[in-house]
């Protein structure tokens, strides 16, 4: 029997994770016949999940050429993982289509497994994880009330079409009982795949955590990044810059953020108490339609409480303004000596602290403490 296994990845459940715990495992893998992406670079694994859907929106080229690959190799089980066939698989005709086709080729078996995770932990990680990489300034309330953020994240809409596929099988694994190896071990049981993984000397124990469970950000270096990009933008935008400069920007942030302590052991975390309530609200039916649908039973995924730690700028230590305004300053600065792409002189704007774009400088004064409201 000749088994096709989709790894379809979900928002902030920890991929990246699970890819490089594969990548280690490559050996173990091999030895049960399971046959995966040749190349241990991530883009490499988007790289066919891309093709499959782009060559006409038709998965055969891509998928005939690797089955002749898992077939020489004399493995009966291809392995493919990209959180890009995510969005492919909400749509019925792409479905259709690659049950067709694998069915065509001579697959016996295809199974889709995807992570799923409460929505209200993942948006606040997705939030943090924009913000730090410089993509969005926006308030938490704004970002997450957008439809296409929202919409990321309800699994029975995005895995809607693939459930309803003949010929595909779907299954789910929850987050919160994902194991302590990077998830991997969960996805390849879950998949049927019969294989114990070891742990290889040489992988880094903090490739080996849960994933999504890394530390995240605390709110003043979330404020300080916003701050950033404000700046940025205000100087006519950085898309437009090499990515490599944006992440040694990210990095030089991130760096003084972690040596100058500025939040101690302060997490981010965007949701008040009656923001969260209507977010857990809107998503319950459809959670428990899609948990009916793959586990049998209604959602059980537990949601997180934690303090409100949303804050302004302004509200850190006065002795840490400084040192924000002082990185980002430099950080800005270096960006901004970047040629733009095209040519074209950037717009002159004087980096004055805490200066909003447009608005007047604001003194830093006393002291704010942020709102600590307990969720309820």
């Amino acid at each position: 029997m000749t088994c096709l296994v989709v790894h379809a990845g979900a928002r902030a459940t920890g991929w990246s994770a699970v890819q490089r715990r594969l990548v280690a495992a490559r050996t173990d893998l091999a030895a049960v016949g399971v046959q995966m992406e040749p190349d241990d670079v991530v883009a490499a694994w988007h790289r066919s999940a891309r093709a499959m859907q782009t060559t006409g929106d038709d998965p055969e080229p891509t998928l005939k050429r690797l089955m002749n690959e898992t077939n020489a190799a004399g493995r009966d089980t291809l392995l493919l993982s990209s959180p890009l066939f995510l969005s492919a698989l909400s749509s019925s005709s792409w479905t259709d289509r690659l049950a067709r086709v694998a069915g065509k080729l001579g697959f016996d078996r295809i199974v889709v497994v995807v992570v799923v995770r409460e929505q209200i932990g993942a948006l606040n990680q997705i939030y943090c994880e924009r913000v730090l990489a410089l993509e969005t300034a926006a308030p938490f309330s704004a970002f997450v009330g957008q439809a296409r953020i929202r919409d990321s994240v309800d699994y029975s809409a995005l895995l809607g079409p693939a459930l309803a596929t003949a010929g595909l099988e779907v299954v789910a694994v929850p987050w919160s009982q994902l194991d302590d190896d990077g998830g991997a071990q969960a996805v390849l049981d879950a998949a049927g795949i019969d294989v114990s993984l070891t742990v290889p000397p040489d992988v880094d124990s903090a490739e080996s955590q849960i994933p999504g469970q890394e530390r995240l950000p605390g709110p003043v270096h979330v404020a300080a990044s916003r701050l950033l990009v404000k700046r940025l933008t205000a100087r006519g935008g950085h898309a437009d810059l090499d990515p490599r400069t944006l992440a040694a920007a990210v990095a030089r942030v991130r760096r003084r953020a972690e040596r100058r302590d500025w939040d101690g052991d302060a997490t981010y975390w965007g949701w008040t108490p009656a923001l969260a309530e209507a977010a857990a609200e809107r998503y319950a039916a459809s959670n428990d339609a899609f948990a009916r649908a793959v586990w049998g039973s209604a959602w059980t995924e537990p949601v997180p409480t934690m303090p409100f730690r949303d804050l302004q700028l302004l509200d850190a230590e006065p002795k840490a303004i400084a040192d924000i305004v002082d990185i980002l300053g430099r950080v800005s600065a270096q960006v901004e000596r970047v040629p733009r792409r095209g040519g074209g002189a950037r717009p002159a704007v004087p980096w004055t602290g805490l200066t909003p774009p447009g608005g007047r400088r604001q003194s830093p004064g006393p002291r704010r403490r942020p709102p600590q409201v307990g969720a309820e």
